[in-house]
Parts: C-alpha cells; sequence; structure tokens
C-alpha cells in the first residue's frame, strides 16, 4: 500500500542552495526513496505505515530547518523548509549571547 506525498519547499533562507538537490526519506529499516524537485515542490510515492526521515541530498552545507521525521499513513501534504547551515550558527550563537544576558548577576560567577 502506498501513499502520494507532496509538498511545497521553502528556500527563502537557503541562499546558494544547488538547483540538483533532492528530498530523501529514509525508512525506519534503511530502505531510501529520493524525490526531485521541481520548481518549488516536489512528489514521491512511499510504502504507507512506515515512518522516515527526510534529509537534503546534493546540498552540502544546507539542511531541512522544519519537521524533518514524517509518519506515512495515507496521501498527505509535507511542506519542507530548508536553511543554510551558518543561519543555524547564527541563531545558536544568538540564543547563546540573549541566554547569558538573561543570567541575574548574583548567579554569574565571579560577582
Amino acid at each position: 500500500n502506498y501513499a502520494t506525498i507532496s509538498g511545497n519547499v521553502n528556500i527563502a533562507a537557503a541562499s546558494g542552495l544547488p538547483g540538483d538537490y533532492s528530498i530523501v526519506f529514509t525508512s525506519e529499516d534503511g530502505n531510501t526513496f529520493t524525490a526531485g524537485i521541481s520548481g518549488d515542490s516536489y512528489s514521491i510515492e512511499l510504502p504507507a505505515g512506515t515512518e522516515y526521515d527526510v534529509s537534503l541530498e546534493g546540498a552540502d552545507g544546507f539542511s531541512i530547518s522544519s519537521e524533518s521525521t514524517l509518519n506515512v499513513t495515507e496521501s498527505s501534504s509535507f511542506d519542507i523548509t530548508t536553511l543554510h547551515d551558518t543561519m543555524k550558527i547564527y541563531q545558536i550563537t544568538k540564543i547563546l549571547k540573549v541566554g547569558y544576558m538573561l543570567i541575574p548577576a548574583e548567579r554569574q560567577t565571579g560577582t
């Protein structure tokens, strides 16, 4: 029993993403299924009743920033947002800086 999974791919935060990348669905038992991109969308037939990890292929330095696990039970839509990995580093750094600023002075070492 197969299900059609289709969706849009948001690449707004993925400047420089190669045009020939694809989306890979890896099942729990290690089988992989690859969906090509057409414009800003994709469609693929996947065996139903399985959970898949979703990743990018042919896009070194980029990753999926939206949900990257999909449980396929029936045909459905699954939109994907991609991100340039340097944006992840920037976001983590920003969180760390803000987090540090939120520590009360009396709890900081050396005060």
